[in-house]
C-alpha cells in the first residue's frame, strides 16, 4: 500500500471520528433541554390526570355560575312578594298598597282546622303543625290502648310529646267522650284490665283478688277499697270503667 493511499484512509478515519463526536455533542445538547427527555408511562398518566382535573374544576365553576344566574333570574321573575320600592334621595318613597300586601300574606297562611281527637286518623292528625307520621301513629296507638281520650291533657302522656308541641296542637283539638271504650269492672278478664295503660300487673292482681274475696263491685268508688289502688289511679281509670 503506497503512502498516498495510507494518507487517504487516515483522513477518512479522522473525518468519521469528527462526525461521531459532533453527533454525540448534538445528542447530549438535545437531551439537556427541558421537556426534551422521554417520560415514563406513569408520568404521562399523572400529567393526563392533572389535565382532566383542571378541566373538571373549570366545568364545575361554569356550572355553579350558570346555576347562580338561574336562581337570580327565577327570584326576579317569580317573587310573590312585592319588592321594596327604590328611590333616590330627591324622590319620595312610593305608597304601599296595604290591601295588596295583606292579600299576599293571606295566600300563605294555613287554614285553621279543628279535629276530634277520638275520631281523627293518622292522616288527619298530620294536618296539625308539628305532627308527622311518627307522632300521628303514637297518638293513635295510645288512644287504642286507652280506649279513647277523655281529656286533651292525656296527650302529654304520649311518648315524645313536648310541652311546646302540646301547646301548639291543643287549641285545634276537641274531645268526644261518647266514643270511649269502657271496661266492666265485674266482668273484665285479667288480660283486659292488664292491657290498660293506667293499671299495672300488681294492681290488676289485687282487683281480681278483691272480686274473689268480696264479690262484685256495687259502685265504682268501691275500687278504692282495693289494695294498691290510690286516689290518683282511681281518678285516671274512672272514665274507663263501668258496672
Amino acid at each position: 500500500m503506497n503512502q498516498t493511499l495510507k494518507r487517504g484512509y487516515l483522513t477518512l478515519l479522522v473525518l468519521l471520528l469528527l462526525v461521531a463526536v459532533v453527533l454525540l455533542v448534538l445528542h447530549l445538547s438535545q437531551s439537556s433541554k427541558p421537556g426534551s427527555r422521554n417520560i415514563s408511562q406513569e408520568e404521562f398518566e399523572q400529567l393526563v390526570s392533572r389535565y382532566e382535573d383542571t378541566l373538571a374544576r373549570q366545568a364545575l365553576k361554569a356550572d355553579s355560575l350558570r346555576r347562580s344566574q338561574y336562581r337570580r333570574n327565577y327570584r326576579t321573575n317569580n317573587n310573590p312578594y312585592p319588592s321594596a320600592p327604590r328611590y333616590s334621595r330627591e324622590a319620595q318613597p312610593a305608597q304601599i298598597n296595604r290591601d295588596t300586601a295583606a292579600h299576599q300574606l293571606r295566600r300563605y297562611e294555613k287554614p285553621t282546622i279543628t279535629l276530634d281527637l277520638n275520631n281523627a286518623d293518622t292522616l288527619d292528625l298530620q294536618q296539625l303543625r308539628g305532627i308527622g307520621p311518627a307522632y300521628a301513629r303514637r297518638i293513635c296507638n295510645y288512644r287504642t290502648k286507652l280506649g279513647g281520650f277523655y281529656s286533651k291533657e292525656q296527650l302529654r302522656e304520649v311518648y315524645g310529646m313536648t310541652e311546646e308541641l302540646y301547646n301548639r296542637v291543643a287549641p285545634h283539638l276537641t274531645i268526644d267522650t261518647a266514643t270511649l271504650v269502657k271496661l266492666n269492672l265485674n266482668a273484665a278478664t285479667f288480660k283486659e284490665l292488664n292491657n290498660h295503660p293506667y293499671l299495672d300487673y300488681h294492681q290488676v292482681k289485687a282487683i281480681m283478688q278483691y272480686r274473689q274475696k268480696c264479690g262484685k263491685f256495687n259502685k265504682k268508688e268501691d275500687l278504692l277499697k282495693v289494695n294498691l289502688i290510690d286516689q290518683e289511679t282511681y281518678n285516671k281509670i274512672n272514665p274507663y270503667i263501668m258496672l
